[in-house]
């Protein structure tokens, strides 16, 4: 069967498939700078990604088509490959319609991996988009970059909740969250929130003018599902958190608290930022040298602390999916392995 043949033959490959040889423009100029910290991106890319472009014709030698084995070189500019095997030849070769790529996806592979494939590419281009908002160091950089690194939670929350569910679904087990729930447990679910969210409403409906949206459940049932109460996504779910916090009150309310010391301008720190919400509470911090000390940072090392301990962050967790992806590929699963687009007709 030529799908475990093929699959047989390139699955020890994808390790030695590096981004600085095979990824995109961004993906060479910018991970290098963040490799020693993050280098788990590269090891889920592989494993993700690789198997669902064109990149798979150059690890294998036995995929039947032609066209197929070509250097890279012609795979990009030549007509030869087979997901344009519908077109005019005559035609296409002398039009400047652009050719597919050894990084575009195959169209054998399903939406969801595709999905799961652009989420991982977004939080690699909220990480770059903050880091020149770190490097270029203009008026507002510690808003913009916070704005980018506060977004990768969102993303991270997107990637795993569409992974658990492409999981169940190749392992044909249910969604216990949004499929198993008891009437009891679902109520319970609703008790949490009436005791979290209720007491805030009048307030809530004062200061947005509608009322808070009751989610049970709600997505982050689903990813807490999928981590099973992991202690390292509690952790970097605690950082996150605090991130999107220290965002939220510099761009959307008032924010003046920039003390200037000598040339830097000092800023709460990450887990301070609640505890100086009014006038009264920073008038005379400048003159209390051990809060000061205590509670504040040079603006630019507040940035460049938070861009270096997101990466430790997210390099903790990126082998839980990566393990869960691999895992399906070895094994041939096959309703992973059609979605990665592996059939008789690649």
């Amino acid at each position: 069967m030529i799908l475990k043949m093929i699959l047989d033959e390139i699955l020890p490959k994808l390790p030695g498939v590096l981004i600085q040889e095979y990824g995109d423009d961004l993906e060479k100029a910018f991970f290098p700078s963040i490799q020693n910290f993050f280098p788990n991106f590269e090891k889920l890319w592989q494993f993700l990604v690789v198997p669902s472009t064109y990149r798979i014709y150059f690890l294998s030698k036995i995929v039947v088509n032609p066209c197929i084995r070509r250097t890279r070189q012609q795979v990009e500019y030549s007509s030869c490959n087979p997901f344009l095997a519908d077109y005019d030849w005559k035609a296409f070769e002398k039009s400047e319609a652009r050719k597919p790529s050894i990084i575009d996806t195959r169209p054998e592979v399903g939406k969801r991996i595709k999905d799961l494939g652009l989420l991982h590419y977004s939080i690699l281009l909220q990480l770059e988009n903050a880091k020149n908002h770190i490097l270029a160091k203009n008026k507002d950089f510690l808003e913009d970059s916070l704005v980018h690194l506060a977004g990768i939670m969102d993303l991270i929350e997107d990637f795993a909740t569409s992974l658990h569910l492409l999981l169940c679904d190749s392992d044909n087990r249910k969604v216990e969250i949004l499929q198993e729930l008891t009437e009891v447990e679902f109520l319970e679910r609703a008790k949490k929130w009436y005791h979290e969210f209720y007491p805030k409403t009048f307030e809530f409906y004062l200061s947005k003018g509608k009322f808070r949206s009751i989610s049970v459940p709600n997505r982050s049932n689903i990813v807490h599902e999928f981590f099973q109460e992991n202690p390292m996504w509690n952790n970097v779910e605690k950082f996150f958190v605090k991130v999107k916090t220290y965002r939220n009150k510099i761009v959307h309310t008032p924010f003046l608290l920039k003390i200037k010391a000598g040339n830097d301008f000092f800023v709460p720190k990450l887990g301070r930022i609640l505890d100086y919400q009014n006038y009264d509470s920073i008038r005379n911090i400048a003159e209390n040298q051990n809060i000061f000390e205590r509670d504040f940072l040079p603006k630019e090392q507040l940035v460049d602390d938070l861009f270096n301990e997101a990466l430790k962050h997210l390099d903790s967790i990126w082998p839980l999916f990566f393990n869960e992806i691999s895992k399906r590929l070895e094994k041939s699963n096959t309703v992973f392995l059609k979605e990665m687009g592996f059939n008789e007709t690649v």
